[in-house]
């Protein structure tokens, strides 16, 4: 087990395990203050994907996301995909954006 805080645990972790395939859903939530949902969203994510780039080859990534990251979307743009550009408007969706 490794802590995302850890940036060289979890590298280790990660060698040790050589995933071909990673589904990333660990975080913060509000009402974490905004340090807490930055430190656990963004930077944590940053760690996952630098030990992964450390094993020198492709690894298949899922990263979970919340609507928060898209801020307000008009009625009348909905259903939005994946190309609807992010305009979050609290913290917790601009943590997830980066």
């Amino acid at each position: 087990m490794a802590d995302l805080d850890e940036p060289d645990r979890l590298r280790d972790v990660i060698r040790s395990i050589e995933p071909d395939h990673v589904i990333h859903t660990a975080g913060r939530t509000p009402p974490a203050p905004d340090e807490d949902l930055y430190r656990g969203n963004f930077w944590a994510t940053i760690r996952l994907l630098n030990a992964l780039r450390s094993l020198n080859r492709r690894v298949r990534v899922t990263l979970a996301g919340s609507a928060a990251e898209l801020g307000q979307v008009p009625p009348s743009d909905l259903p939005v995909d994946e190309s609807y550009p992010c305009s979050p408007i609290e913290a917790y969706g601009r943590r997830q954006v980066g």
